[in-house]
């Protein structure tokens, strides 16, 4: 009977032999308990029951992305496209009526395999010194377009095409190549020509563009001299506008 009421008491008072003098037992709430600091720590109890509100703020502030503050004025993704629209609204990535223009003046090179490899809008604002108090601006504009295939063929020697362009049409043109019969294009390379000169009017007439340049590349993927070879065949395109402020 005694050895019973030992171990009640024990059980109640933390008395036992193992903790004896430590008093009543407690959860290490602050300040109750030596070693605890001033902020609520792991021990307490409380600390886990309690719902605690998290603090928000920007990333100087907290250490937890989760308390990260929201961006302000954006709270969707379609907000960030509409923010976008206001700055580039002639961007193909995100105004249809643009890049539904640019497929429709693609279209004949769809139709030969060709295909697009990207599509890609910037605009960049650049300042001038109009005299020694007075600073202008304007915005530069550029597309940039690069589309692709392959075919077999005969082949005599790899050749590049790289003309200028404007409203009216080509305005110089440069060819390299190692070619021994020189920069003259065969039958099936000029109709190519002839139809990508097309496409570059229809681009900059309808995109009201101010100048641009194309580039056509016939390219050997085996690096044969003569005879059947694959062909890498690789238009690609530039419009460029200045648009004052």
């Amino acid at each position: 009977m005694k050895f019973l009421k030992r171990y009640k008491n024990f059980q109640e008072n933390a008395s036992g032999s193992g903790t004896a003098g430590s008093g009543d037992v407690t959860n290490a709430i602050v300040g109750n308990l030596a070693g605890v600091g001033s902020i609520s720590g792991s021990g307490d109890i409380s600390f886990y029951l309690k719902k605690q509100k998290r603090k928000k703020g920007d990333p100087t502030k907290v250490t937890d992305m989760r308390d990260l503050e929201p961006a302000k004025g954006v709270t969707k993704v379609e907000e960030i496209k509409e923010s976008e629209m206001v700055i580039r609204p002639r961007d193909p990535a995100y105004d249809p009526e643009t890049l539904n223009m640019i497929n429709d003046c693609l279209i004949e090179l769809y139709d030969l395999d060709f295909e697009l490899d990207f599509m890609e809008y910037d605009i960049q604002k650049h300042s001038v010194d109009l005299d020694d108090e007075e600073t202008g601006y304007f915005s530069q504009e550029e597309l940039r377009l690069s589309l692709h295939k392959n075919v077999s063929q005969f082949w005599d020697g790899n050749i590049t095409v790289n003309c200028k362009f404007d409203e009216s049409g080509i305005t110089s043109t440069y060819i390299s190549t190692l070619r021994a019969r020189g920069k003259s294009l065969d039958k099936n390379e000029q109709n190519l020509f002839d139809l990508v000169e097309e496409v570059a009017s229809k681009l900059i007439n309808n995109l009201e563009y101010q100048s641009g340049e194309f580039s056509i590349q016939w390219l050997s993927v085996n690096f044969v001299r003569r005879g059947s070879s694959n062909v890498n065949l690789n238009v690609s395109f530039t419009l460029n506008n200045n648009l004052k402020h």
